[in-house]
């Protein structure tokens, strides 16, 4: 039987990958790994017992609690792939840390994919040839990158997102949802995001906006879908502090994306959820908050 590895460290990654594991599940393929819940759930033994979507951040300072940990992680991994010698490790997003264990795929003599690499937009010129050097194939899901990277390697691949796919095959009806709500009122959507520094950041600020907001129209409506149980605590309690519980509705993400299309407009983190809804064409104001550091770093 094959042997798959697994590496994601995101919300986003988490999603992309439990739905490549559960086809190659189908196939008889066992898959191994790092992640999240979405992977656990569709068949892939976690190694480590933890959700490493849980650590993830974005920024200089807000990473460097978690150097140390990642650095366990990396070692973890690395000894766990020298003994058990994988067909093939398959890296998705999560640059900061795959970068690394692809460079250790490389010593190892292991074959390396990359699904969803690093946008070199975003992490500049160095890294596609990086991801060249240390990657057997590097499965592109932008045609922009696609491009980018078939510049410096014949082993990139243009597959295609599957953000489409995902949101019609993940979509009840909204009036399931909409049964909560009153009729004839603005419905607007809170995402917060699916990192911990995100909730503690953007999350205050949001529902300090509602408290104004309701004041000057009772007529809108507010929910919030938390990404993550984990958040769950947080979420309620910062809503509780402003004595906003009947005025904002909270849902956990339960993969049904009639839940977004209830929203006649959307607030939200910057991320993966940004493309979600364009493809779902949702007014959306797009947000982000990041340490004075990293301000500055740029």
């Amino acid at each position: 039987m094959s042997l798959v590895f697994f590496s994601a460290g995101e919300v986003s990654g988490d999603l992309s990958a439990s739905e490549v594991i559960k086809l190659l599940m189908n196939d008889g393929v066992r898959c191994v790994g790092v992640g999240g819940r979405h992977m656990e759930k569709a068949g892939m033994i976690n190694i480590t017992n933890s959700d490493e979507t849980l650590t993830s951040s974005v920024g200089f300072s807000e990473s460097i609690k978690f150097v140390f940990p990642k650095l366990k992680l990396l070692n973890s991994v690395v000894n766990y792939l020298k003994q058990e010698k994988p067909d093939v490790v398959v890296l998705v997003d999560n640059q900061g840390f795959n970068l690394q264990l692809a460079k250790e795929c490389k010593k190892l003599g292991i074959k390396t994919f990359y699904y969803f690499p690093p946008m070199v937009s975003v992490w500049g010129e160095n890294t596609k040839y990086k991801v060249a050097k240390y990657c057997d194939k590097i499965l592109c899901t932008f045609e922009s990158d696609y491009k980018v990277y078939r510049e410096v390697s014949e082993n990139a691949i243009y597959v295609g997102n599957p953000l489409v796919e995902r949101i019609r095959d993940n979509y009840s009806s909204k009036h399931n949802y909409l049964k909560d709500f009153r009729e004839n009122t603005k419905k607007i959507l809170l995402l917060p995001g699916s990192r911990q520094q995100e909730i503690n950041n953007l999350l205050p600020v949001f529902l300090d906006t509602v408290s104004y907001m309701i004041k000057e129209n009772p007529e809108l409506e507010f929910y919030v879908v938390v990404s993550h149980p984990a958040f769950s605590g947080k979420v309620n309690s910062e809503i509780l502090k402003r004595k906003l519980d009947g005025y904002v509705k909270v849902y956990l993400n339960n993969m049904d994306y009639a839940l977004y299309d209830v929203a006649d407009v959307v607030v939200a983190s910057s991320g993966t959820t940004i493309l979600e809804m364009a493809v779902m064409k949702k007014p959306t104001i797009v947000t982000y908050i990041v340490s004075p550091i990293t301000y500055m770093i740029g």
